[in-house]
């Protein structure tokens, strides 16, 4: 009898060490097996395949690894087309396994996505809606700020989201290409931002721009090298600065 429980005990054991040995083993092979599919090129077939793959198997990932995952997969995609990733989808499919932080950021670049602010070199939003996009962007920022793997990418986002409000497009300027003066409508809008907004980087950035119009009369002159070149030097510094400040 005893033998016979010494017997079963061993079984066990063995069966226990094999399983935790699988589970072990699981998440390596799967992160592997996943990077291995990203070293052929893109194509829409082999993205499906790699969200499939995910669809399948993250769900033996930790949160910190299926952020991993989600981020190869937006370099492999991205570098094929731009568009190649739905956010939106993205957001929802894996919401369950990625961490709250990267959840939140696919549903800021899902907004963008659904209604880019610049369309064939023209706003297709408004001064305020561009202002709320920086808005939300720095809301973002702020919440995660020790939040690493999204950091690039929250940056980026708001660098260009603060950009498109200093500058507007090519064909939507700021400045008014038959007057030469600076939109009565954005001038209005970033007045009442910074007033709703006076703790945040983009009351900062609107005041410091503001700075900027008063020492041109908020007049510029496309045909004239030098003012131009001092607008977007000035815009320039003003984005980096912003995209400085947000994490400080």
């Amino acid at each position: 009898m005893k033998k016979f429980l010494i017997l079963i005990f061993t079984i066990m054991m063995v069966g226990m060490m094999a399983f935790t040995g699988c589970s072990g083993d699981k998440p390596v092979k799967v992160l592997e097996n996943f990077l291995t599919m990203l070293e052929t090129p893109a194509t829409v077939e082999r993205i499906e395949e790699a969200q499939e793959f995910l669809d399948a198997n993250l769900k033996y990932m930790d949160e910190e690894d299926a952020d991993y995952m989600l981020g190869e997969l937006q370099n492999y995609a991205f570098a094929f087309d731009t568009n190649a990733l739905d956010y939106s989808d993205l957001a929802q499919r894996y919401q369950k396994h990625i961490s709250a932080a990267l959840y939140d950021l696919y549903i800021l670049m899902a907004e963008e996505q659904d209604k880019p602010s610049v369309i064939d070199a023209t706003l297709q939003i408004s001064w305020r809606a561009l202002c709320e996009r920086a808005l939300q962007l720095e809301a973002y920022i702020t919440e995660n700020k020790d939040y690493l793997p999204t950091k690039e990418e929250a940056v980026w986002m708001y660098e260009t989201a603060i950009n498109s409000m200093l500058i507007g497009a090519t064909k939507s300027p700021i400045f008014s290409y038959e007057t030469e003066e600076f939109s009565q409508d954005a001038y209005d809008t970033f007045v009442a931002v910074a007033a709703e907004n006076p703790d945040t980087t983009v009351a900062w950035v609107i005041e410091e721009y503001f700075n900027y119009l008063e020492s041109v009369n908020y007049t510029l002159n496309h045909k004239d090298t030098d003012e131009n070149n001092a607008f977007f030097d000035t815009c320039s510094h003003l984005v980096s600065e912003a995209g400085k400040r947000v994490y400080q």
